[in-house]
């Protein structure tokens, strides 16, 4: 995995036309391009120390409570936040 993903983002460049993003060499893409489109997410759960709310709207300080609860919807924990808060009594 670690050599596979050096590759993608050309960390490392990869033998010409061993690497493809639909169909396009990757050594072909402009870099910024390449890795603007990556994003990495680490197979450890960790949430920061902050409210679920602020958990869900990292990076988006601006987010509002309406966006938070669209983007937690998308991922699929809409019913997860309602089991926590039933938990939690609210």
């Amino acid at each position: 995995k670690p050599t596979l993903l050096s590759h993608i983002p050309r960390l490392w460049n990869p033998p010409e036309a061993a690497l493809g993003v639909d169909g396009v060499d990757v050594r072909r893409l402009p870099l910024q391009t390449l890795r603007g489109a990556i994003s990495m997410v680490p197979q450890e759960t960790f949430l920061f120390s902050q409210t679920i709310f602020h958990n869900i709207a990292i990076g988006r300080s601006d987010a509002t409570r309406a966006e938070v609860e669209e983007a937690a919807d998308l991922a699929g924990l809409s019913e997860d936040l309602v089991n926590f808060l039933k938990a939690q009594g609210g």
